[in-house]
C-alpha cells in the first residue's frame, strides 16, 4: 500500500511540475517605454537588430500629446509565402495609453525599446521574421535565416 501511495505522489508531481517545461521559442520579453516629450519628428520610427540569441528594437512612437505611455505584446505565426518556405514570424505590437488629466498641447513622442531572448532549445534552423507594428502598420520587419 505503501508503494502506491508513493508511486501516485510521484506521478502527481511529474505533472504539477510538466508544465514548467518551457515549449516556447522566446524565453523573455522586455519593453521600456520612455518619458513622452513634444516630438521633434512626425514620424513612427523602429530599429530590429538580432544579437546571439536576442532580438533588441528600438525607436520612436508619435502621440496626439506626450502624455502616453507605451505598452508592447508579441505573438508568434506561421506565415506561407508563394514561392519560399514556411516562416515563422515574431509581431511585436506596440499601443500607446494617454496617462494624467492635465498635459502640455504638443504632438508627443515617446521612445522605447526592448528585447525579446531566444530559446536556443527551440530555435530550429529555418526561416525567421520579425516585425514591429503599431496602429496597425508595420514599421519594419527583418526576415534571417538561421542555419
Amino acid at each position: 500500500m505503501e508503494k502506491w501511495l508513493f508511486l501516485i505522489l510521484i506521478i502527481l508531481i511529474i505533472i504539477n511540475f510538466s508544465g514548467c517545461v518551457q515549449t516556447s521559442i522566446i524565453q523573455d520579453f522586455k519593453f521600456n517605454s520612455g518619458e513622452g516629450g513634444c516630438a521633434e519628428k512626425l514620424t513612427d520610427i523602429a530599429d530590429i537588430k538580432l544579437e546571439d540569441n536576442k532580438i533588441i528594437f528600438s525607436g520612436f512612437i508619435t502621440t496626439p500629446t506626450p502624455c502616453y505611455e507605451l505598452k508592447a505584446s508579441y505573438s508568434i505565426d506561421k506565415i506561407e509565402f508563394a514561392k519560399a518556405p514556411t516562416t515563422d514570424v515574431i509581431t511585436i505590437t506596440i499601443i500607446k495609453e494617454p496617462v494624467g488629466d492635465v498635459c502640455i498641447q504638443c504632438i508627443g513622442e515617446i521612445s522605447f525599446n526592448g528585447e525579446l531572448t531566444i530559446n536556443r532549445e527551440m530555435w530550429n534552423s529555418g526561416h525567421y521574421g520579425v516585425e514591429i507594428i503599431h496602429d496597425g502598420k508595420e514599421l519594419t520587419r527583418l526576415y534571417s535565416y538561421v542555419a
